[in-house]
């Protein structure tokens, strides 16, 4: 029997990462785990995908924190990730890009990192806004 130890090897060096949900509601609802099971600390990955601007993944987290508050969002608008879209669509956004990190997408991630307008270069919020929901939409 021929073992081919330096397969072995490379999968030894670099294992296969931990399961990812497969829907934008389940990263939204276990953010933290997720962060915590691929062993990124959520500050870093919101330094990363918050540009340095903002902190959506921590405050995805903080919006999940308690049972109660993710039933009302779930009441008022059918899920947490359909709230986020609605009332905070940064964070909704922030999702599709841990996504694509995380899926190992880096590719389709810098390309639109590259295209994502910024707060500070004289975009109007509301065409940031349909950025956002464009690639969630197209990336979901």
């Amino acid at each position: 029997m021929a073992i081919d130890w330096d397969a072995i090897r490379r999968a030894a060096e670099q294992p296969p990462p931990a399961e990812l949900p497969e829907s934008l509601e389940e990263f939204a609802l276990s953010v933290e785990s997720i962060a915590r099971a691929h062993d990124f600390p959520l500050a870093e990955l919101d330094a990363r995908l918050g540009r340095g601007r903002q902190r959506p993944l921590a405050e995805i987290a903080r919006l999940v924190r308690r049972p109660a508050d993710v039933a009302r969002y779930e009441r008022t608008a059918g899920s947490v990730f359909r709230y986020l879209m609605d009332r905070h669509p940064a964070y909704a956004y922030a999702l599709i890009k841990l996504k694509l990190l995380l899926n190992r997408r880096m590719a389709e991630l810098e390309v639109l990192e590259a295209r994502e307008p910024v707060a500070g270069d004289g975009t109007p919020r509301a065409a940031r806004v349909r950025f956002w929901v464009d690639a969630i939409e197209r990336l979901q």
